[in-house]
């Protein structure tokens, strides 16, 4: 059983307990009157012809993807840096890069849909830390793997790494500038209506 699933299943069972009524779309959370008992119902995300078939991220899915891409990238700095007090060669920062933008890296993600709306769920990403079916696989590794190509071919490895050092400012960056880089700008004011 794939280990999101699995670790999902086990927050659900957790969460059991102390849930009376939620708000999933789709889904639901029925207790029973002695609240010692309940029935928890989960669905797969329904997904567009776009979401289904289109070999690039869905307009609706890019800032998680961008933030997912930015997640992944700082991970692998850190990781390579742990230790040490030096700035990574250029060398060290290709084989970073090479490494995150490699289908491997994105293997752990996929949709899940929370309160109708879908996102990407996965390691860093707030979607991963709520119940509820993750479709992943298929598509969705190469169309990350494709936008982390993107940003590393626009930017170049050592202006991605650069970001990184700065303040960890790579999400800023990546996500929230101007462009190709402003996938999340005005993410905050639709959350908000």
């Amino acid at each position: 059983m794939d280990w999101c699933i699995m670790r999902d299943f086990i927050l659900t069972l957790s969460l059991w307990n102390v849930c009376t009524c939620t708000d999933f779309a789709g889904d639901s959370v029925n207790e029973a009157d002695d609240g010692k008992a309940g029935v928890i119902n989960f669905s797969t995300p329904s997904l567009s012809d776009e979401e289904a078939h289109s070999l690039h991220m869905p307009a609706g899915l890019k800032c998680d993807g961008c933030l997912v891409v930015a997640y992944q990238l700082a991970s692998g700095f850190s990781k390579a840096e742990r230790g040490r007090s030096k700035r990574l060669t250029e060398s060290e920062i290709f084989d970073v890069t090479d490494n995150v933008c490699g289908r491997n890296g994105f293997d752990q993600y996929g949709v899940k849909e929370l309160k109708g709306k879908k996102h990407l769920s996965g390691p860093g990403m707030p979607a991963n830390e709520s119940p509820g079916i993750m479709q992943g696989g298929g598509k969705w590794p190469t169309r990350l793997q494709a936008m982390c190509s993107n940003y590393i071919g626009e930017l170049g490895e050592e202006e991605v790494y650069d970001a990184y050092r700065e303040d960890n400012t790579l999400v800023k960056t990546l996500c929230y500038d101007k462009g190709m880089f402003g996938l999340c700008s005005d993410q905050k004011e639709k959350d908000e209506l």
